[in-house]
């Protein structure tokens, strides 16, 4: 009779806080006081000295680089607006969340990276995965309950559930999830746990299963409160080219992440070959048309003029929340007077705010860092076809599609930023090929296994 030993109290807190890394980082910029800050650090921190790994990690030089060069950039950028704040961010704040963003991708480089036998190294990367549903749950668990962290709740936008409408339930969408200040955070968020659960449960068996469907049912009500139809179209999408790579030249996946910079482009010319539809699509005509995609057409032709001109800072930026340092927020902050300081509204492009608070240095960085963990991601998927091999990379194909039309992954979700590190950390470990037979033998081995019998074969298989 076989039983199941129990999970030392190390590994469960290792567990645990990976599992829940998405709701804390969410923890550091929705109201919160400076002492939640610093237990979400310490927290962290504490889980980051327990994953510490027994030796060397299971990565590259290379890969490793990719990750910690933009996230010394990332960081760098939010000590230089620390240094010079601008209210009602304070430095402290700040200062928190990058010391959250440091601490979390520790904890995710030692937990996934350690040296651990396969049943340990699954468990943390099904965490990771779940991190996402985790917190979408929890967020609308605290919004059914009407908990809120901040004392007064931010104007809600007046344009339309369009998604609910579909069902004969016509109401405004939802802008005040007690984790995600923004709706548009909280649908990429949510789309980001359909497409990692999607994968789980279609190639999961059991619990594995049963957690992942339990993920999609929290998830699709948030999508449909916050009215997010752009991350259904990119998660749909991410399914897509997954479905695809059999039939395409799968090294071509590297590529995606380069789109991000012509983003805005391809999603105008899209958009103007849907003009009949600009009217039935349009949530707030107030604010733009479907044609100018919702009013982004206005603010990325306001952010490409002041880029045509170049400046001293281009290069390394102007630090977090670039578009108010550079003057480019002061002209298009009219189309976001329903919101509370409509100046910290991002220019709803990664590339585009990228530059603007990091530089052409830290955009560089940024796609480097992309292309190396969906190039990592990608060659994990193709040598072992896990379930978690799969779900890793469409999700991080995924939070490369987002930044199209969204400033997401970044400070405007800053919950995807964690989402971000910590799947990274996921996808750079290197997988080896699984034996196509129950026991592993050299070359020599193999070429003297003709004729003998399988006690003779693993006798051999355990000598080697």
């Amino acid at each position: 009779m076989s039983t199941t030993r129990a999970l030392p109290i190390r590994e469960r807190i290792v567990c645990a806080i990976l599992l829940l890394s998405t709701t804390l980082g969410s923890l550091m910029n929705i109201g919160t006081t400076t002492t939640q800050r610093t237990v979400v650090v310490g927290v962290l921190v504490v889980g980051a000295l327990l994953a510490i790994p027994g030796g060397a990690v299971k990565t590259t030089g290379a890969r490793a680089y990719a990750v910690w060069a933009f996230l010394a950039c990332f960081v760098i950028s939010l000590l230089r607006f620390a240094a010079a704040p601008i209210p009602p961010l304070g430095a402290r704040t700040m200062l928190g969340i990058a010391l959250m963003i440091v601490a979390v991708t520790g904890l995710a480089f030692c937990a996934l990276l350690a040296p651990a036998d396969g049943p340990t190294r699954r468990r943390r990367v099904r965490c990771a995965l779940f991190s996402p549903a985790c917190f979408i749950a929890i967020d609308l668990f605290l919004y059914v309950i009407g908990f809120s962290f901040r004392a007064t709740t931010s104007p809600t936008n007046d344009g339309s559930a369009q998604l609910l409408g579909l069902i004969g339930i016509h109401t405004s969408r939802v802008n005040d999830l007690p984790l995600t200040p923004g709706s548009n955070g909280a649908g990429e968020a949510a789309a980001l746990a359909i497409v990692i659960c999607a994968v789980l449960a279609y190639r999961g068996r059991g619990k594995l299963r049963l957690a992942a469907l339990a993920g999609i049912l929290a998830s699709i009500p948030t999508i449909l409160l916050v009215d997010s139809r752009g991350p259904l179209a990119y998660a749909l999408l991410a399914l897509i080219i997954l479905a695809l790579l059999p039939r395409l030249a799968r090294r071509a996946i590297v590529a995606v992440p380069l789109l991000l910079p012509v983003g805005p482009s391809i999603i105008l010319f899209v958009v103007s070959q849907l003009g009949s539809l600009s009217s039935t699509l349009s949530r707030n005509n107030g604010n733009g048309s479907f044609v100018t995609a919702t009013g982004r057409s206005k603010i990325w032709s306001i952010v490409a003029h002041f880029l045509s001109h170049p400046h001293a800072e281009d290069l390394i930026g102007y630090g977090a929340y670039g578009q108010i340092r550079s003057g480019v927020a002061a002209q298009y902050v009219y189309l976001f007077r329903y919101t509370e300081d409509p100046e910290f509204t991002s220019v709803h492009s990664i590339a585009l705010q990228t530059i603007l608070d990091m530089g052409y240095i830290g955009l560089v960085l940024f796609l480097l860092f992309l292309m190396v963990i969906v190039n990592s991601a990608r060659i994990s998927y193709e040598r072992t076809r896990s379930p978690e091999s799969t779900a890793l990379l469409v999700a991080l194909i995924a939070l490369s599609l987002f930044g199209a039309s969204e400033a997401l992954p970044g400070l405007a979700g800053l919950y995807l930023v964690v989402s971000l590190f910590v799947l990274a950390c996921a996808a750079i470990r290197i997988e080896q090929r699984p034996p196509r037979s129950g026991y592993v033998l050299s070359s020599g081995a193999r070429s003297h296994s003709a004729g003998r019998s399988r006690p003779e074969l693993a006798s051999a298989a355990v000598r080697q």
